[in-house]
């Protein structure tokens, strides 16, 4: 019970759920409005994507990223496979990683967060120069950065 208690169970919700929308009247063809969704979305997606790889399950975690890819990679696509491969953490998979956030960043609609991730990568990959001026974009492209000290520190500003 407890606060729980008046919550109808699960099939019944399904069930009457299914019923109300079964009432609603369809007019014309539905539209899915990608593009209008995508976009209201955007802000939130680093914050889903970092979500999903803390969940520690790569299989997953790529398998949802290759099918959101099914239709096109996007940058934010890109970005979410190069910090999934940054999480994992080897010498090859920091070197992955490099790759997927240099494509990220080359497309339109890029996440800020990805010159983060690439960034980091490129420290971590020993290209320190590189990895600086990556921060320094990051740091540019997003001056209320929650991890601004930390980012400045490591960007040598």
């Amino acid at each position: 019970g407890g606060m729980f208690a008046t919550h109808p169970p699960t099939l019944d919700r399904m069930t009457d759920l299914k019923a109300l929308a079964a009432k609603q009247a369809v007019t014309g063809t539905p539209t899915l409005n990608r593009d209008a969704y995508r976009t209201s979305l955007a802000a939130y997606w680093p914050l889903f994507i970092d979500d999903q790889i803390k969940l520690n399950d790569f299989g997953a975690t790529d398998f949802l990223i290759s099918n959101l890819a099914s239709e096109g990679w996007t940058a934010e696509l890109y970005y979410a496979r190069g910090e999934l491969y940054r999480s994992l953490g080897t010498a090859d998979d920091i070197n992955q990683a490099i790759g997927f956030y240099r494509l990220a960043v080359a497309a339109p609609g890029v996440p800020v967060e990805a010159w983060r991730g690439l960034g980091l990568s490129l420290l971590r990959g020993g290209q320190a120069s590189e990895g600086q001026a990556a921060l320094k974009e990051y740091l540019a492209k997003n001056p209320r950065a929650l991890d601004r000290a930390m980012m400045s520190m490591l960007a040598g500003v």
